[in-house]
């Protein structure tokens, strides 16, 4: 049975949004955490506005990473979570001793399930590159000085607070921006009212929902990880796949881009980290090491270098083609079976047959237009293609032109022609002049349907 390459579970993020909408004032009642989740509060936690940035930033790759699919709101809210808590576990990792280490555990935990035998082999290892992707894009939000609301710089522990980054004492506060009682907080903030500029309760508040939210969803991934692979059934429909396998480069610059916005920050006046993360949307070492010339800083090169060794690796693959004695046409791209590739034939009669997975890495493989686009080129510089036949079954993960025929179908009347012209590969045939000229099949065998050129 097909796992899918990557998990997300709606029902711990059904169980977390229960348990909160019962307490109201929960920041108040630790009561109804579990004694791991209250472990997990009593590290330094994050300022509000640290929160709502990663927030945005979480939206912003959940938009990249379900480009191309249809999601509902609820899918939609699932994937922005799952961004959420890799971007809030890589940065609360920068600024806690405890929960760099907790972070450390977990992602060992998944890496031992990337083997024959767990439910993981199909989805830790994008997992960690995600973890990746969220490292980065917390790099580039990290240092910019977060102010009160007084409008100044907020003191704690005797330095200045910066996104995502800690001074020693800081980072050695396991109460920050989590203690409520008077004389903590005036140790921290140097009195109850600098304190309360700070937006203390309001971190307290955010801190306590994100963990119980983040620890629930990441338990139930774990879980779903290590479940045997033989039999194994998907925990989430396949609107919900995510994970990008790969440092992606318009995901890091989107993601720090909208966090700017959520700080506050003017976006055209990048920090350095920043400037290394847009060298590296460009693609190339050298402009990596000069935006770290430009920011000044041995230790930016090294950064710029890294991240771009790291595109590097996610270069465009290849596609295959192939031409027997018989004159058939056989092309391939990617992985359809791993989810983002494209297979074709073409067979000597001129019929082409056309398999296409666009999932979510189309900085590295392109969109399925593109992919369509780059096969209609190769094939038919191999051969005459005098028709396109579409073989469509509401087959998991492969049925959308299945399920738009079917919605087009109801909605026009049962024009069959019409309602085929109106899918995704309805709409590819047509940039090339080829339109449907019959529909055969039902909805228990599928259809097929056959697109020429040049009918009316």
């Amino acid at each position: 049975n097909k796992f899918g390459s990557e998990l997300l579970t709606v029902a711990a993020s059904a169980a977390a949004n229960e348990l909160l909408n019962k307490r109201a004032d929960l920041a108040n009642d630790l009561t109804a955490i579990s004694q791991g989740q209250q472990t997990d509060l009593f590290n330094r936690q994050l300022h509000v506005k640290e929160t709502t940035t990663l927030k945005a930033a979480a939206k912003a790759l959940a938009a990249k990473t379900a480009a191309e699919r249809e999601m509902t709101p609820e899918q939609q809210k699932q994937v922005e979570n799952y961004w959420f808590d890799q971007l809030r576990a890589e940065a609360s990792a920068n600024v806690d001793p405890s929960a760099a280490k907790t972070r450390q555990d977990f992602l060992k935990q998944v890496a031992a399930t990337n083997q024959t035998g767990y439910a993981g082999l199909q989805g830790a290892g994008n997992y960690l590159n995600d973890a990746e992707i969220a490292r980065s894009v917390v790099a580039g939000l990290a240092g910019t000085t977060i102010l009160g609301t007084d409008g100044k710089p907020i003191i704690a522990d005797g330095g200045e607070l910066r996104a995502f980054q800690a001074t020693n004492a800081q980072y050695n506060d396991s109460k920050l921006f989590f203690a409520g009682d008077t004389a903590t907080l005036s140790r921290q903030f140097g009195s109850v009212e600098a304190a309360n500029a700070a937006s203390v309760n309001d971190s307290r508040t955010a801190n306590v929902s994100s963990v119980i939210g983040s620890n629930d969803r990441n338990s139930a991934l774990l879980a779903a990880y290590r479940a045997p692979s033989e039999g194994a059934e998907a925990v989430a429909p396949e609107a919900y796949l995510i994970g990008t396998g790969g440092i992606a480069r318009s995901l890091v610059t989107a993601a720090v881009d909208a966090g700017k916005v959520a700080l506050g920050e003017v976006t055209s006046a990048l920090s350095s980290s920043a400037k290394l993360l847009s060298a590296q949307a460009k693609g190339g070492a050298a402009l990596a090491d000069e935006a770290a010339v430009t920011s000044g800083g041995t230790a930016n090169t090294a950064t710029g270098q890294k991240l771009a060794e790291n595109l590097s690796r996610i270069a465009k693959p290849e596609p295959k083609i192939t031409v027997d004695t018989n004159g058939q046409v056989s092309y391939s791209y990617g992985s359809v079976s791993q989810g983002q590739g494209l297979d074709a034939s073409l067979n000597s009669d001129g019929v082409l047959r056309v398999e296409v997975k666009s999932g979510t890495r189309p900085a590295q493989y392109g969109s399925g237009s593109e992919m369509f686009d780059d096969m209609m080129r190769n094939v038919s510089s191999k051969g005459n293609i005098k028709e396109i036949q579409g073989q469509w079954s509401n087959t998991p993960g492969l049925s959308d032109n299945y399920d738009a025929y079917l919605k087009n179908l109801a909605a026009n009347g049962g024009d069959k022609a019409a309602a085929a012209a109106n899918t995704w590969t309805g709409k590819q045939a047509a940039k090339y002049g080829y339109v449907p000229v019959a529909v055969t099949g039902d909805t228990v065998e599928g259809f097929v349907i056959r697109f020429v050129k040049g009918s009316n």
